[in-house]
């Protein structure tokens, strides 16, 4: 191709691989950036990509979650027992997803979640 912006990695030979990964995220971004722009073009979209904005998200947060009761059935799944003697909230349904979630992600293993509640 006798394009410009057309960069032919496969003329490097061996090499190229280095040169790929030190430039790709660049390379890449200002094409997804141009790209972008002329499919906004095709969408009738009235927007403008100015300048490439932060692709990685990074979020370092501890949270420790106590479980009430939490044990491994015969069938290798973990069964999560809670007992809750107030009303169930919003909340409480989140932070219950939240243990299911988080010990699934961190065992694979399938999580089922018991909610004992004194209110009726």
């Amino acid at each position: 191709m006798n394009q410009k912006s057309f960069i032919d990695f496969t003329k490097y030979g061996a090499g190229a691989g280095n040169i790929i990964d030190k430039h790709e995220d660049k390379i890449f971004k200002e094409l997804n950036k141009n790209f972008f722009n002329r499919f906004a073009g095709y969408a009738n979209k009235n927007i403008n990509l100015i300048a490439p904005a932060p692709t990685e998200l990074v979020e370092i947060e501890v949270n420790s979650g106590f479980m009430d009761t939490t044990f491994l059935n015969e069938m290798g799944d973990y069964d999560i027992f809670e007992f809750q003697s107030t009303d169930i909230r919003f909340d409480d349904e989140l932070r219950f997803g939240g243990y299911m979630w988080r010990l699934h992600r961190q065992t694979k293993r399938h999580v089922e979640l018991y909610i004992f509640s004194t209110v009726a």
